[in-house]
């Protein structure tokens, strides 16, 4: 096994979301060497972690008047999806073992390197509210 991180792979800045992030990476990082058997429980503390996460970063967020806010909480609603999408029957052993490893630890990397680099760097003074008013989630139906 591979020595425990000390940061998160994408250091924002922010040191309630790099905190965050180094635990969720540690959980899925555990995860990884855990026996099939544990993978459920385990699974369902990182369903639960992320979502505490997420709840945490917008109180937050919408405390300090975040303009993304919007794009920020589908994002976070998608994943939250997919974590429960994951918990079906079908994804037992392996292919869980492989969601775990590899599938929502790129997702949520995905979310960190896209709208969580955006918050941060609206926190930090780096982006103003013109730079998000282009924002605009796709119309229901569209993606149909």
């Amino acid at each position: 096994m591979r020595p425990m991180m000390e940061r998160p792979t994408i250091v924002l800045g922010v040191e309630m979301m790099d905190q965050d992030h180094l635990r969720i990476e540690r959980m899925f990082e555990a995860a990884s060497c855990a026996p099939d058997k544990d993978l459920p429980a385990r699974y369902r503390d990182v369903a639960e972690e992320l979502a505490a996460h997420f709840a945490r970063e917008e109180d937050f967020l919408r405390e300090k008047q975040f303009p993304g806010l919007h794009c920020h909480l589908a994002q976070h609603n998608v994943l939250l999806a997919e974590m429960a999408h994951g918990e079906r029957p079908k994804f037992a052993g392996g292919e869980l073992r492989r969601r775990m490893q590899f599938i929502l630890p790129q997702l949520v990397l995905s979310h960190v390197t896209t709208m969580d680099r955006m918050a941060a760097a609206f926190l930090k003074g780096e982006l103003g509210q013109a730079d998000f008013d282009v924002l605009r989630l796709p119309l229901p139906g569209l993606a149909e």
